[in-house]
């Protein structure tokens, strides 16, 4: 997956373009500076077919005056820098948003990484340098890429609020999420398992662009909202508002027998566990 974004700024207009290319597709994402924008996408008969296209838009919208930000491409894995939380919100629109909002105007402070990062760890919160106790808000402006086999908060306790913004594309294994944590993606997000629980503590994920995954779990309140569709092997949730975005979903406590005798606790299945098995390749349902 690959990203190019330009802006066209001068006394008239401030304006991007963005690009992604996602194997045999591409998706054009575009607006005005500080709106999360529209989206287009677009599908080929091949990647060497959506990449020649991509080329041509690209050439297209540099003759006509876009350009990398600052005049150069963005930093791969720059240092955070630190920012306020009226700086942030000037900026990026989408702290504006009720959960993000709510939470980032309690932490009070964002650290900010301004180009595309590589994070290899496992607590998401851990991408803030200071560990604050209040919680962390933490953007990056760019794409968001985990390489370790599952992500989550990896919360010290649920008093904290977290945030994180990801400008750009996010890429994933697993994600665990749960408990009190926003996640806002103005991207797309690609990912095996996308898993949220116990969010009537606050937990939620918004995703601007499309989101495609081979299993979604949705439980316990948990807020979502997939704004660019959805395309997913498996969702699996309960009749909370977690799945008031999809009526195509197995319900959990109807199911139960279908799946393994070990992720299951009386009525309960073990959302860690699961996720545990679709990021390592290993059966989840009876044969």
């Amino acid at each position: 997956m690959a990203t190019t974004y330009l802006d066209y700024v001068d006394e008239k207009s401030s304006k991007f373009w963005e690009i992604t290319i996602n194997g045999s597709e591409f998706t054009v994402r575009y607006g005005k500076i500080g709106t999360d924008g529209r989206l287009n996408t677009k599908s080929f008969t091949s990647e060497e077919e959506a990449q020649k296209e991509a080329d041509k838009l690209i050439k297209s919208k540099t003759k006509k005056g876009y350009a990398a930000p600052s005049g150069g491409a963005a930093i791969d894995n720059p240092e955070p820098i630190q920012m306020s939380w009226d700086e942030a919100r000037a900026k990026y629109a989408s702290l504006g948003n009720p959960q993000p909002q709510t939470f980032g105007s309690i932490v009070g402070s964002a650290v900010v990484y301004l180009g595309s990062v590589t994070y290899d760890g496992y607590g998401i919160k851990d991408l803030h340098p200071d560990h604050p106790d209040e919680g962390s808000l933490i953007i990056v402006d760019g794409d968001l890429t985990f390489t370790n086999d599952t992500v989550s908060w990896n919360h010290g306790s649920e008093a904290e609020c977290h945030v994180l913004l990801v400008t750009g594309n996010v890429t994933a294994n697993g994600m665990n999420l749960s408990e009190v944590g926003s996640i806002d993606i103005e991207g797309n997000l690609t990912a095996k398992i996308i898993a949220g629980s116990y969010g009537d503590n606050g937990g939620s994920l918004s995703v601007v662009g499309h989101t495609k995954a081979e299993f979604i779990v949705a439980t316990t309140y948990f807020m979502f909202s997939f704004k660019g569709g959805v395309i997913a092997d498996y969702i699996i949730g309960d009749s909370t508002y977690a799945t008031d975005w999809t009526d195509d979903f197995m319900e959990i406590y109807e199911n139960l027998e279908r799946f393994d005798e070990d992720l299951i606790d009386g009525e309960a299945l073990y959302v860690s566990d699961l996720v545990d098995r679709v990021v390592n390749g290993q059966p989840i349902f009876v044969d």
